[in-house]
Protein backbone atom coordinates (compact mmCIF):
# COMPACT_ATOMS: atom_id res chain seq x y z
CA UNK A 1 0.00 0.00 0.00
CA UNK A 2 1.14 3.61 -0.81
CA UNK A 3 4.85 4.45 -1.91
CA UNK A 4 7.84 3.77 0.60
CA UNK A 5 9.26 7.44 2.74
CA UNK A 6 12.41 8.65 2.12
CA UNK A 7 13.36 7.19 5.28
CA UNK A 8 12.49 3.74 4.71
CA UNK A 9 13.82 3.92 1.38
CA UNK A 10 17.18 5.05 2.88
CA UNK A 11 17.40 2.42 5.41
CA UNK A 12 17.02 -0.66 2.48
CA UNK A 13 19.91 -2.81 2.95
CA UNK A 14 21.29 -4.73 -0.39
CA UNK A 15 23.45 -7.52 0.30
CA UNK A 16 27.53 -6.22 -0.81
CA UNK A 17 30.81 -7.17 -0.33
CA UNK A 18 32.44 -4.62 -1.50
CA UNK A 19 36.51 -2.88 -0.81
CA UNK A 20 36.98 -0.55 1.77
CA UNK A 21 39.25 0.78 4.30
CA UNK A 22 38.77 2.21 7.50
CA UNK A 23 39.92 5.19 8.74
CA UNK A 24 41.79 5.70 12.20
CA UNK A 25 44.24 7.58 14.29
CA UNK A 26 46.90 7.64 10.85
CA UNK A 27 46.35 4.27 9.50
CA UNK A 28 44.23 2.28 6.50
CA UNK A 29 42.75 -0.97 7.80
CA UNK A 30 41.79 -3.02 4.80
CA UNK A 31 38.16 -4.14 5.64
CA UNK A 32 34.80 -5.54 2.86
CA UNK A 33 31.89 -3.57 3.13
CA UNK A 34 28.36 -5.72 3.73
CA UNK A 35 24.73 -4.49 3.70
CA UNK A 36 25.01 -1.23 1.67
CA UNK A 37 22.63 1.19 2.07
CA UNK A 38 21.67 5.06 1.46
CA UNK A 39 22.39 5.74 5.00
CA UNK A 40 25.13 3.03 6.05
CA UNK A 41 27.30 -0.08 6.21
CA UNK A 42 28.45 -2.89 7.77
CA UNK A 43 32.34 -3.19 8.09
CA UNK A 44 33.79 -6.88 8.78
CA UNK A 45 37.44 -7.39 8.66
CA UNK A 46 40.27 -7.19 11.39
CA UNK A 47 39.71 -3.87 12.54
CA UNK A 48 40.19 -1.75 15.72
CA UNK A 49 38.04 -0.88 18.64
CA UNK A 50 37.71 3.36 17.72
CA UNK A 51 36.91 5.05 20.72
CA UNK A 52 35.83 7.99 18.61
CA UNK A 53 31.98 8.06 17.98
CA UNK A 54 33.08 9.04 14.43
CA UNK A 55 35.15 7.49 12.01
CA UNK A 56 36.15 7.71 8.08
CA UNK A 57 35.55 5.03 5.67
CA UNK A 58 36.45 4.55 2.09
CA UNK A 59 34.05 2.15 -0.28
CA UNK A 60 35.02 1.22 -4.13
CA UNK A 61 33.41 -1.09 -6.59
CA UNK A 62 35.15 -4.20 -7.30
CA UNK A 63 36.48 -2.42 -10.47
CA UNK A 64 37.59 0.81 -8.72
CA UNK A 65 36.27 3.19 -10.57
CA UNK A 66 34.02 4.54 -7.89
CA UNK A 67 35.08 5.45 -4.49
CA UNK A 68 33.01 6.91 -1.70
CA UNK A 69 34.77 8.58 0.97
CA UNK A 70 32.59 9.42 4.25
CA UNK A 71 32.76 9.82 7.79
CA UNK A 72 30.31 7.91 9.67
CA UNK A 73 28.95 7.28 13.16
CA UNK A 74 29.49 4.12 14.95
CA UNK A 75 25.57 2.75 15.96
CA UNK A 76 27.00 -0.76 17.02
CA UNK A 77 30.49 -3.26 17.22
CA UNK A 78 30.85 -6.53 17.94
CA UNK A 79 34.09 -8.85 17.97
CA UNK A 80 33.93 -12.60 16.80
CA UNK A 81 35.09 -15.27 19.30
CA UNK A 82 35.94 -17.55 16.48
CA UNK A 83 37.93 -15.14 14.27
CA UNK A 84 39.64 -11.61 14.53
CA UNK A 85 36.54 -10.23 12.95
CA UNK A 86 35.66 -6.74 14.05
CA UNK A 87 32.13 -6.02 12.74
CA UNK A 88 31.35 -2.52 12.53
CA UNK A 89 27.94 -0.94 12.01
CA UNK A 90 28.19 2.58 10.43
CA UNK A 91 25.58 5.28 9.61
CA UNK A 92 26.61 7.54 7.62
CA UNK A 93 26.95 11.30 8.80
CA UNK A 94 24.72 13.95 6.40
CA UNK A 95 25.78 13.44 2.57
CA UNK A 96 26.71 16.24 0.05
CA UNK A 97 25.22 15.32 -3.19
CA UNK A 98 27.97 14.08 -5.05
CA UNK A 99 28.51 11.28 -2.38
CA UNK A 100 25.01 10.52 -2.32
CA UNK A 101 25.18 9.95 -6.50
CA UNK A 102 27.51 8.03 -5.26
CA UNK A 103 25.92 5.65 -2.83
CA UNK A 104 22.99 5.87 -5.32
CA UNK A 105 25.71 4.13 -7.90
CA UNK A 106 27.04 1.70 -6.07
CA UNK A 107 23.74 0.93 -4.52
CA UNK A 108 22.18 0.41 -8.38
CA UNK A 109 24.89 -2.09 -9.00
CA UNK A 110 24.91 -4.02 -6.70
CA UNK A 111 21.10 -4.79 -7.43
CA UNK A 112 22.13 -5.47 -10.95
CA UNK A 113 24.66 -7.77 -9.93
CA UNK A 114 24.38 -11.16 -9.06
CA UNK A 115 21.68 -12.84 -7.33
CA UNK A 116 21.68 -12.77 -4.16
CA UNK A 117 22.63 -15.52 -1.60
CA UNK A 118 19.02 -16.21 -0.77
CA UNK A 119 18.27 -17.23 -4.19
CA UNK A 120 21.82 -18.97 -4.85
CA UNK A 121 21.15 -21.05 -2.20
CA UNK A 122 18.07 -22.82 -3.39
CA UNK A 123 18.15 -26.17 -4.46
CA UNK A 124 16.62 -27.53 -7.50
CA UNK A 125 14.07 -29.42 -5.45
CA UNK A 126 12.85 -26.52 -3.00
CA UNK A 127 9.24 -25.94 -1.97
CA UNK A 128 7.07 -23.24 -2.55
CA UNK A 129 7.35 -22.32 0.70
CA UNK A 130 11.07 -22.17 0.78
CA UNK A 131 11.32 -19.88 -2.04
CA UNK A 132 8.78 -17.32 -0.97
CA UNK A 133 10.99 -17.22 2.40
CA UNK A 134 14.05 -16.93 0.10
CA UNK A 135 12.42 -13.89 -1.77
CA UNK A 136 11.28 -12.30 1.46
CA UNK A 137 14.73 -12.06 2.59
CA UNK A 138 15.05 -9.56 -0.51
CA UNK A 139 14.21 -6.16 -0.38
CA UNK A 140 12.00 -5.33 -2.58
CA UNK A 141 13.76 -2.94 -5.19
CA UNK A 142 16.21 -6.03 -5.73
CA UNK A 143 13.56 -8.37 -6.61
CA UNK A 144 12.05 -5.55 -8.94
CA UNK A 145 16.02 -5.24 -10.31
CA UNK A 146 16.00 -9.07 -11.12
CA UNK A 147 12.55 -9.55 -12.21
CA UNK A 148 13.76 -7.01 -14.81
CA UNK A 149 17.15 -7.79 -15.93
CA UNK A 150 17.62 -11.44 -14.27
CA UNK A 151 18.38 -14.92 -16.07
CA UNK A 152 16.07 -17.97 -16.64
CA UNK A 153 16.69 -19.41 -13.47
CA UNK A 154 16.34 -15.90 -11.23
CA UNK A 155 13.40 -15.45 -13.29
CA UNK A 156 11.74 -19.11 -12.75
CA UNK A 157 12.30 -18.00 -8.70
CA UNK A 158 10.80 -14.53 -8.79
CA UNK A 159 7.31 -15.76 -10.43
CA UNK A 160 6.38 -16.86 -7.17
CA UNK A 161 7.09 -13.57 -6.15
CA UNK A 162 3.12 -12.55 -4.21
CA UNK A 163 3.88 -8.76 -4.98
CA UNK A 164 2.24 -7.19 -7.51
CA UNK A 165 5.41 -5.06 -8.69
CA UNK A 166 7.93 -7.81 -8.92
CA UNK A 167 5.42 -9.28 -11.30
CA UNK A 168 4.95 -6.74 -13.51
CA UNK A 169 8.58 -5.85 -13.81
CA UNK A 170 8.99 -9.67 -15.02
CA UNK A 171 6.15 -9.32 -17.98
CA UNK A 172 8.57 -6.64 -18.97
CA UNK A 173 11.66 -8.63 -18.94
CA UNK A 174 13.43 -7.99 -22.07
CA UNK A 175 14.71 -11.82 -22.36
CA UNK A 176 11.67 -13.12 -21.00
CA UNK A 177 10.40 -16.32 -23.01
CA UNK A 178 6.49 -16.87 -24.30
CA UNK A 179 6.30 -20.19 -22.53
CA UNK A 180 7.40 -18.06 -19.04
CA UNK A 181 4.98 -15.46 -20.28
CA UNK A 182 1.78 -17.87 -20.50
CA UNK A 183 2.65 -19.37 -16.91
CA UNK A 184 2.73 -15.81 -15.38
CA UNK A 185 -0.41 -14.81 -17.58
CA UNK A 186 -2.16 -18.07 -15.20
CA UNK A 187 -1.47 -16.29 -11.82
CA UNK A 188 -4.46 -14.57 -10.56
CA UNK A 189 -2.93 -11.87 -8.29
CA UNK A 190 -1.38 -10.09 -11.03
CA UNK A 191 -2.31 -6.23 -11.49
CA UNK A 192 -4.25 -5.02 -13.97
CA UNK A 193 -1.84 -3.05 -15.48
CA UNK A 194 0.40 -6.82 -15.54
CA UNK A 195 -2.19 -8.03 -17.93
CA UNK A 196 -2.76 -4.89 -20.03
CA UNK A 197 0.77 -4.60 -20.40
CA UNK A 198 1.15 -8.14 -21.71
CA UNK A 199 -1.50 -8.02 -23.75
CA UNK A 200 0.01 -4.75 -25.57
CA UNK A 201 3.80 -5.97 -25.72
CA UNK A 202 4.35 -6.65 -29.47
CA UNK A 203 6.23 -9.93 -28.74
CA UNK A 204 3.18 -11.68 -28.25
CA UNK A 205 0.49 -10.39 -29.77
CA UNK A 206 -0.02 -13.08 -32.47
CA UNK A 207 -0.44 -15.83 -30.04
CA UNK A 208 -4.38 -16.90 -29.37
CA UNK A 209 -3.41 -18.89 -26.14
CA UNK A 210 -1.98 -16.52 -24.29
CA UNK A 211 -5.07 -13.74 -25.39
CA UNK A 212 -7.56 -16.26 -24.10
CA UNK A 213 -5.93 -16.51 -20.90
CA UNK A 214 -5.61 -12.34 -20.40
CA UNK A 215 -9.29 -11.76 -21.54
CA UNK A 216 -10.32 -14.61 -19.20
CA UNK A 217 -8.26 -12.99 -16.58
CA UNK A 218 -10.10 -11.87 -12.62
CA UNK A 219 -7.92 -8.73 -13.10
CA UNK A 220 -8.56 -7.66 -16.42
CA UNK A 221 -9.80 -4.45 -17.24
CA UNK A 222 -12.90 -3.98 -19.66
CA UNK A 223 -10.91 -1.52 -22.51
CA UNK A 224 -8.00 -4.35 -22.81
CA UNK A 225 -10.89 -7.21 -23.04
CA UNK A 226 -12.22 -5.19 -25.58
CA UNK A 227 -9.31 -4.72 -27.21
CA UNK A 228 -8.42 -8.63 -27.12
CA UNK A 229 -11.82 -9.53 -28.42
CA UNK A 230 -11.35 -7.23 -31.56
CA UNK A 231 -8.50 -9.05 -32.45
CA UNK A 232 -9.97 -12.84 -32.25
CA UNK A 233 -11.24 -14.91 -34.60
CA UNK A 234 -14.84 -16.30 -34.68
CA UNK A 235 -13.13 -19.93 -33.26
CA UNK A 236 -11.36 -18.56 -30.73
CA UNK A 237 -14.18 -16.52 -29.61
CA UNK A 238 -16.08 -19.59 -29.46
CA UNK A 239 -14.05 -21.22 -27.52
CA UNK A 240 -13.11 -18.32 -25.01
CA UNK A 241 -17.18 -17.54 -24.46
CA UNK A 242 -17.65 -21.33 -22.80
CA UNK A 243 -14.73 -20.63 -20.54
CA UNK A 244 -16.51 -20.01 -16.55
CA UNK A 245 -15.04 -17.04 -14.91
CA UNK A 246 -15.96 -14.79 -17.32
CA UNK A 247 -16.76 -11.48 -16.39
CA UNK A 248 -20.35 -11.05 -17.25
CA UNK A 249 -19.07 -7.55 -19.62
CA UNK A 250 -16.36 -9.00 -21.30
CA UNK A 251 -19.27 -12.36 -21.73
CA UNK A 252 -21.85 -9.62 -23.57
CA UNK A 253 -18.78 -8.24 -25.27
CA UNK A 254 -18.11 -11.62 -26.87
CA UNK A 255 -21.79 -12.74 -28.30
CA UNK A 256 -22.13 -9.52 -29.46
CA UNK A 257 -19.12 -9.67 -31.88
CA UNK A 258 -20.55 -13.16 -32.44
CA UNK A 259 -23.78 -11.92 -33.39
CA UNK A 260 -22.35 -9.79 -36.15
CA UNK A 261 -20.31 -12.54 -37.69
CA UNK A 262 -21.47 -13.29 -41.38
CA UNK A 263 -23.80 -16.20 -41.13
CA UNK A 264 -25.25 -15.37 -37.03
CA UNK A 265 -28.75 -14.50 -36.92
Amino acid sequence: MGSQSKADRADERFKASLPARLLYEGREYPCAAHDLSRSGVLLTGELPHPESPDVEVIITTAGGDLELRVTAAIVHMQQSEEAAETRLGLQFNELEAGQKEIVESMVYRVMEGMAPAAIEALSEKASAGEIRQALNNIPLPHRIMLARRGQLKERTIIRNDSNPEVLEALARNPNILLPEILALARLRHLAPSTVTAMAEDPRWLGNEELKILLVTHPRVTFTTADKIVASMNEAVLQRVIRRSGLQPGVRQKLMAKLAHKPGQS
